[in-house]
């Protein structure tokens, strides 16, 4: 199960990229941080699919430059506030239906967990509390498989220019990669990292 925003686009590129996989990915628009929403979502795929056995979370609002100063403390605490309620409600809404099923967790954290760049305090922080959140589901959910994914640098709108299209992957190959990965067997209960 994929949620998404506003990405139509990107979101149809991973529906595309995840065909000849095993399994069937879904793509729903709405807003992944709203826990009734989610839980609605969840009880209509329950009632029309029978259950769920993958769960898609990336937590990560528009990110624009920031650093740890007094200025920025307001919108760095509104990103992470916005940004784990993205993962947060759709964990707490689909973790009991895809552990019935033994299906898998799949979390998109970023490379940048490990190597931090000082102008994203807030994007780091989020990925890095959003990895313990699903380090924490796994002590719990020995049956569901639970991956986190560190991506490094992905052409997207933000790397998009002559220095950060250097050495920045197609974001279709990224996330075959990723979703290959993610429905290959893993052992529940355990959280199983790929990049």
């Amino acid at each position: 199960m994929g949620v998404y925003a506003q990405s139509q686009y990107e979101a149809g590129e991973l529906l595309r990229a995840s065909l000849g996989l095993p399994g069937h990915l879904i793509m729903e628009r709405g807003d992944a941080s709203d826990l009734n929403w989610c839980v609605a979502l969840k009880n209509r795929l329950i009632a029309d699919l029978g259950g769920i056995d993958l769960l898609i979370c990336s937590a990560a609002p528009a990110l624009h430059p920031l650093r740890v100063e007094e200025a920025c403390y307001e919108r760095i605490r509104n990103y992470l506030d916005k940004g784990f309620a993205l993962a947060a409600a759709p964990l707490s809404a689909f973790l009991e239906p895809v552990a019935a099923c033994g299906g898998c967790v799949l979390t998109i954290s970023s490379v940048f967990v490990e190597d931090p760049p000082d102008i994203w305090p807030h994007y780091v922080s989020l990925k890095a509390a959003v990895e313990g959140l699903v380090r924490t589901a796994a002590a719990g959910s020995p049956k569901v498989r639970f991956w986190i994914a560190r991506p490094g640098k992905i052409l997207t709108d933000l790397t998009n220019t002559p220095l950060g299209r250097l050495d920045a992957e197609e974001p279709q190959a990224v996330s075959g990669r990723i979703l290959e990965r993610a429905l290959s067997q893993a052992v529940p209960g355990t959280v199983h990292y790929c990049h």
